[in-house]
């Protein structure tokens, strides 16, 4: 075998090299792996709760989308105070704030749903159960 990865010459050949360099992240891959992959332990600390049938990776997921909605419903009431604080008055629409972001910003990346605003109190809302509002 060793034949096949070295010239005459006793150099690498192209071949030769790539499946050593293949072989290395072979290597890497499965010792790196299991501390890749959240597991029990993730469970068992209380970082996710996977739901009936659902893998620990489906419930990370999950969990990952509720957070980026909670972050965005933060950013958003944050918006909403400075222009309260520069008007006078909360924005009549969502789109009023001038976000320098696209329209998915203002729906939740679980549903799609755009967040309930009131524009007399100045609250922002999703309507995903479980995640909160401001």
């Amino acid at each position: 075998m060793m034949s096949r990865l070295r010239n005459e010459s006793g150099q690498w050949t192209l071949v030769g090299l790539m499946v050593a360099i293949a072989v290395g992240f072979v290597i890497l891959f499965v010792v790196l792996l299991p501390r890749l992959t959240p597991g029990e332990r993730a469970v068992k600390e209380g970082l996710v709760k996977p739901k009936e049938g659902q893998t620990v990776i489906g419930a990370s997921l999950d969990k990952a989308k509720e957070t980026s909605c909670s972050s965005s419903l933060r950013q958003i009431r944050m918006a909403i105070d400075y222009y309260k604080a520069e008007n006078g008055q909360p924005p009549p629409t969502l789109q009023d704030l001038k976000m320098p972001t696209s329209g998915s910003f203002y729906t939740c990346p679980a549903t799609g749903q755009p967040y309930r605003y009131d524009p007399s109190t100045g609250t922002v809302s999703c309507s995903t159960p479980g995640h909160g509002g401001f």
